[in-house]
């Protein structure tokens, strides 16, 4: 396998138009100070007034948040570090079973070197073929890639696997899969508008991230509005 080469990281970014960098957003609130380790190396942590922390190492390895005196870390997540260009989420069960399709075909056609499954939520649908769109522009002839998207207490968890010729397409590829969860953190599961992560009492104990309007309307996270039944629908 080839070395990691980040010139051609660059080029790969500029082919697909997707950079899969994500920052990590840091919620603070006036409490003493905290240092936090982050979930992952590098990146940054932004402070809601716009001042930035950055990672670093002192005395360790290990990259630290250090957040000022009188400055408490009360949350954190990841984020794209740049606006993803999506497409708007299915608005009527026909489109969404239409781009279901869709994407099953083009994930198809790949000849089993690419094997994807999950992603299918109608607000983040937009992210799955947004992932295919990139791995499918980068595979090799040779490279084989599994993804699987997978939704545990309404958070995106993805596992990306690449055994590529190239390292380069390896590491992209796999960057991927903190991206669509980062891209997916504040993205309502039905609307794919702005939402947030909370529990819903209709659901029992469930946490979903879920849009102000979509929480407002009666029983807002039924199944059958985040996974549109196909009833109706002609082949």
């Amino acid at each position: 396998m080839t070395e990691f080469d980040l010139d051609l990281y660059r080029a790969l970014i500029r082919k697909t138009n997707l950079d899969p960098a994500v920052i990590r957003w840091v919620e603070i609130d006036s409490n003493g100070e905290r240092s936090v380790t982050p979930d992952r190396s590098g990146g940054r942590a932004r402070l809601p007034d716009g001042a930035t922390i950055r990672f670093r190492c002192e005395n360790s390895s290990v990259p630290v948040v250090v957040v000022p005196e009188a400055l408490h870390l009360s949350g954190s997540w990841f984020l794209p570090n740049m606006d993803p260009q999506l497409r708007s989420a299915p608005k009527t069960p026909e489109e969404y079973w239409g781009r279901t399709r869709v994407l099953a075909k083009r994930i198809a056609e790949s000849g089993g070197r690419l094997q994807f499954s999950g992603g299918r939520e109608n607000g983040w649908i937009s992210i799955a073929e947004r992932m295919v769109d990139a791995i499918t522009c980068v595979l090799g002839e040779h490279d084989v890639v599994t993804v699987a998207l997978d939704v545990a207490w309404g958070v995106l968890d993805a596992t990306v696997h690449a055994d590529c010729v190239d390292a380069t397409v390896a590491r992209y590829i796999r960057d991927l899969g903190p991206w669509a969860e980062a891209a997916t953190s504040e993205r309502c599961m039905v609307s794919g508008e702005p939402g947030w992560r909370g529990p819903v009492p209709d659901e029992g104990p469930w946490h979903w991230i879920l849009s102000d309007a979509v929480r407002a309307l009666p029983n807002p996270v039924a199944h059958a509005r985040i996974y549109p039944r196909p009833i109706g629908i002609r082949s």
